[in-house]
């Protein structure tokens, strides 16, 4: 999860500074479609760690956000 979230972040970025810089090689009409589903992959893949974050710290009754934060989990 971790990998395909930075994949889909640092795609949505490069693609981002290619617009900025003039389209490159594919021309801005492919990369604004590039830059668009990259952007909405972050976004799907954001919203589903977040509910796996919630769905485990209900099952095994812990606390991972706090746990996150702090570095420490209750034993």
């Amino acid at each position: 999860m971790i990998v395909a979230l930075l994949a889909s972040l640092l795609l949505t970025v490069a693609t981002g500074i290619v617009l900025d810089t003039g389209g490159g090689v594919l021309g801005e009409d492919a990369m604004e479609d590039i830059h668009g589903a990259a952007a909405t992959v972050t976004l799907i893949l954001v919203a589903l760690h977040i509910g796996g974050v919630v769905l485990s710290s209900r099952l095994h009754r812990e606390n991972l956000v706090r746990a996150m934060v702090t570095g420490r989990k209750r034993a």
